[in-house]
């Protein structure tokens, strides 16, 4: 339940609408053999306008015994709570957040009493949750001059909902209720090719593992020399599309300090294009990547696997990078750098064997289809390590830690690993692509669902999901997601402790009232 908002000017009430399709069994069934269970019924209530967190006593009678059951049903399919103290005659139950106006029924070893009427007020910031295609009916407390109502009616599917048809009544002249404005389909939203190439590599990958899985090929640990190689060979992807193919290259060793407290080993591929990067630059990443990227990454997200037994993260800076860009396109997005799930799976072909993300190089004189300027390249070179270093930490972590390297059943959803990988350039001060993103979002939350379709919009909306989520509890959940078993919303609500929905319809509510003076409620505001 939210706190009040501030009534100082023209305070809102902010009501939350979350239409949610749920298939719904039965709440128990009688017994095999003999006559069935008596129907409940229903006699008395303690009141009948009631507000969700109200304790609602019910007499009656042909109670179940056994309190697991007894369901009390609020006109709404996810408000079935069981009730905490049972008798035969009686029960009581605490109001839950979702209860609907309407129809009330106990439900006892499968069978359903006749129904009682109550009405449920909801108060000031309270989030209301349905499930099923069913009509709703809800009461506000009546508006005095000064107060507005905002109504968010929202859809846990990712492919959203057709209509939202809603009347007021009774209607007045001070009541204007205006229709959802019309969205643009889901399916409509910015797609960059890069974004395809992430899903690509993420799909391909994983079934690639799974396949040598298959033919008894784990991971096979290995012990690194005291010095790392000084040339050393790597398959690089070279390809955007399905099959998979590879590209076999010689490398150098460019940045290694013998130090416990360096992680990077900096290999740069033997052949670039001209005005590329020299010993300086590489010094400069090493250095950056040592003091900055990996201490934040791994401050809040866990340290990584060490499955080559290098102590090391190998940065490989080749051309096969840019070759992945299509000649000409780069102006309209292009790929600075990549994570392979298959190189933590040692046992796979082309695999490297390694903890290893691949990074582009300059081509100021367009050698390779596409002019990158060696600063340009400087530029986005450091947030895309810290977002390929999240992807590294997590699939290590959840693959060979949780997995064993033998199951990828633990490996996080798409939307919620993109994710945390947009944070983790947040987190060491990388904002310009997730800004940019953010604003697409913007633009239109209600057509972007944050867990559906894998578009810029869509990562503008789970970026500032997790953004928010993270002002609310602290940036340490981060952590909490990405070293668990748990995929998906379920990550959300273990480190929330409140329902999924009930955080999202918070979050979209602050869409809408961050920075408005007269909402002083700090669940409505970014940091």
């Amino acid at each position: 339940m939210l706190s009040a908002l501030s009534r100082a000017l023209a305070a809102p009430l902010i009501l939350l609408l979350l239409p949610v399709v749920y298939s719904c069994g039965n709440d128990g069934s009688a017994t095999d053999g003999g006559p069935p269970p008596p129907m409940p019924s229903i006699t008395a209530l303690s009141a009948t306008n009631l507000s969700p967190g109200d304790t609602l006593a019910i007499k009656g009678s042909n109670f179940a015994s056994a309190t697991v059951d007894n369901r009390v049903v609020f006109n709404n399919a996810l408000a079935n709570p069981t009730p905490f103290f049972v008798q035969p005659d009686s029960l009581a139950v605490v109001v839950p957040l979702w209860a609907n106006s309407g129809a009330l029924r106990v439900i006892s070893r499968g069978v359903s009493s006749a129904p009682a009427t109550v009405v449920i007020e909801r108060g000031l910031g309270e989030p209301f949750v349905v499930g099923g295609g069913a009509s709703f009916e809800f009461k506000l407390p009546a508006p005095t001059g000064s107060e507005r109502f905002i109504m968010i009616p929202y859809s846990a599917s990712a492919a959203g909902i057709a209509n939202f048809l809603y009347s007021v009544t009774p209607g007045t002249t001070s009541v204007f209720p205006s229709p959802p404005a019309l969205k643009r389909s889901a399916d409509r939203g910015t797609v960059d090719f890069r974004l395809e190439f992430e899903a690509m590599t993420r799909k391909e990958g994983l079934e690639h593992i799974e396949r040598h899985m298959k033919e008894g090929r784990p991971i096979v640990k290995t012990a690194a020399p005291a010095v790392p190689d000084s040339i050393r060979n790597f398959w690089v992807l070279n390809t955007t599309t399905s099959p998979l193919t590879f590209t076999r290259i010689t490398a150098a060793r460019r940045y290694w300090v013998d130090s416990p407290t360096s992680a990077a080993l900096i290999y740069a591929d033997v052949n670039q294009p001209s005005g590329s990067f020299d010993q300086a630059d590489y010094d400069a990443f090493g250095a950056q990547f040592d003091s900055q990227i990996f201490p934040t990454d791994t401050t809040f997200f866990g340290p990584p696997t060490d499955i080559d037994g290098n102590e090391r993260v190998m940065i490989l800076f080749t051309p096969e990078v840019n070759k992945l860009t299509p000649p000409g396109q780069a102006r309209n997005g292009y790929i600075s750098g990549f994570f392979f799930n298959i190189d933590l799976a040692s046992g796979s072909a082309n695999s490297n064997g390694g903890e290893v993300f691949y990074a582009m190089v300059p081509d100021p004189n367009n050698d390779l289809g596409n002019t990158f300027p060696k600063q340009e390249v400087t530029d986005i070179i450091p947030g895309t390590l810290a977002h390929e270093f999240e992807h590294m930490i997590s699939f290590g972590y959840r693959f060979v830690t949780l997995g064993n390297g033998t199951s990828t059943a633990f490996t996080q959803l798409t939307w919620l690993e993109e994710g945390m990988a947009h944070i983790a350039e947040n987190l060491n001060g990388f904002h310009d692509s997730n800004k940019g993103r953010g604003d697409l979002y913007l633009l239109d939350p209600g057509a972007v669902s944050i867990m559906g379709g894998d578009t810029l919009e869509q990562r503008g909306g789970i970026f500032l999901f997790l953004r928010y989520m993270g002002d609310q509890l602290g940036d340490g959940i981060f952590r909490s997601i990405l070293r668990s078993s748990c995929r998906g919303r379920t990550c959300v609500q273990g480190v929330s402790g409140e329902d999924f929905f009930t955080s999202v319809a918070n979050f979209l509510a602050t869409v809408y009232l961050n920075g408005r003076p007269w909402v002083s409620d700090p669940k409505f505001h970014y940091k």
